[in-house]
């Protein structure tokens, strides 16, 4: 785990400053299990060292643009595109040198973010995109402003297009719809696999997340450098940010900036539940090793997806008394 002594100590003194009225404490030895307890609007779970855990968010996302990126795709780099600002600043498969406060992103805490890119239940069709719903902001101006290039319509015929030409396949030869993009069915594991983002909801938490978001999350992930030449796609291809649960490398951790690296997990048997099981039993992706073996064996797609993506929370175990 990378150390950050230096800011580690100003970040107590902040936590403690918070005043957080928090639903966990640290606690010692505990088992792979999630207690039976509700967690607040801005927590969600994860994992940790073959444990399940929680997250505390204290402020918002941040996706770090620097001055000479142009995250847009313009040919304009960003400190001469004021608009760029507006754009799709939320980039998978590219990073940024420096992390929001200002640190080297290299030394920065890595959250790894699991993806589920299988699929379930080949009959629950792709979620729509939200910016095609009303509340979600004006689609003529996002398409003048060249951010969207994905139909405004159902995910379903660009992601099946995008994971045949990846062999990711239905036994009918055309592509799986990830259950990533597909709204999430908490309680019916046959259909969609659980996630921990979008938040699930009663009893697991106390806030009920829609497909794309998640708290102080970013609800739209540019996925150009990653799947733009597959597509034959050319600048930004936005999508909502997919299903999605967390892999720190330790249980515990003061308040930090986090970078978001991503895996897209390809096989279902090691995907695990809110519980930290999974159906193969062993090997379920509740730690940093169970994932770097999973990678090894093939059953993530590729390998780590690095992102300019941050989120600000704290990390803890569940109290053993729950």
């Amino acid at each position: 785990m990378v150390h950050r002594v230096h800011r580690l100590r100003a970040q107590v003194a902040l936590t403690a400053a918070f005043g957080l009225s928090m639903l966990v404490v640290v606690g010692a030895g505990a088992a792979v299990g999630r207690p039976n307890v509700q967690i607040a609007a801005n927590q969600t779970d994860a994992y940790g060292e073959g444990q399940v855990i929680v997250f505390t968010y204290q402020q918002s996302f941040d996706c770090v643009d620097g001055p000479a990126d142009d995250l847009d795709q313009n040919g304009i780099k960003s400190q001469q595109d004021p608009i760029e600002a507006n754009g799709p600043k939320c980039v998978a498969g590219g990073t940024s040198r420096l992390d929001p406060a200002g640190d080297a992103s290299a030394d920065t805490a890595p959250l790894f973010v699991i993806v589920p890119f299988f699929e379930t239940n080949a009959t629950v069709p792709a979620a729509t995109n939200p910016d095609c719903q009303p509340g979600f902001g004006n689609i003529a101006a996002l398409v003048t402003l060249r951010y969207l290039t994905i139909p405004c319509d159902s995910l379903g015929p660009t992601l099946q297009s995008l994971t045949a030409k990846l062999g990711l396949k239905r036994a009918d030869g055309t592509g799986i719809v990830p259950d990533a993009f597909k709204v999430p069915t908490p309680g019916q594991p046959t259909k969609v696999a659980p996630v921990q983002c979008p938040e699930p909801g009663p009893p697991l938490t106390a806030f009920t997340g829609t497909f794309g978001t998640c708290t102080t999350h970013t609800n739209t992930v540019d996925l150009s450098r990653v799947v733009g030449s597959v597509l034959g796609l050319t600048g930004p291809v936005r999508l909502p940010t997919p299903n999605h649960s967390h892999i720190i490398e330790n249980n515990s951790y003061d308040l930090v900036w986090w970078k978001v690296i991503v895996e897209l997990v390809v096989d279902p048997s090691v995907w695990p539940d809110a519980n930290g099981d999974c159906p193969a039993h062993s090997g379920c992706l509740t730690s940093v090793q169970a994932m770097r073996s999973a990678q090894a064996a093939g059953k993530i797609f590729g390998g780590d997806i690095q992102t300019n993506f941050f989120l600000f929370f704290s990390a803890d175990q569940f109290h053993s008394g729950h």
